[in-house]
């Protein structure tokens, strides 16, 4: 587990799971049951407190049905970068 640093870009994961777990109208230790992890994992997650590693992401991929793409977990480029490209 990563824990989040407040300059990149992450949140599109953990919002993705709380939309993808509301949407099926089940609770967070229905929702980490599915993927094969923690329940008290999948919270920090979700809140983006903390960040999967590449292992979780693709449990949280399989176990969601790809509506949680592992990559929007991995973005590791700077905010300030990604607004000043872009």
């Amino acid at each position: 587990m990563r824990f989040k640093d407040d300059s990149t870009v992450s949140n599109r994961g953990a919002e993705a799971m709380r939309l993808f777990r509301e949407a099926e109208k089940i609770t967070q230790a229905q929702a980490a049951q599915r993927c094969g992890i923690d329940q008290q994992v999948w919270a920090r997650y979700e809140r983006g407190e903390a960040q999967p590693g590449l292992d979780n992401a693709h449990k949280i991929e399989r176990g969601t049905d790809e509506h949680v793409r592992a990559e929007w977990f991995l973005e590791e480029e700077p905010l300030s970068t990604r607004v000043a490209s872009g």
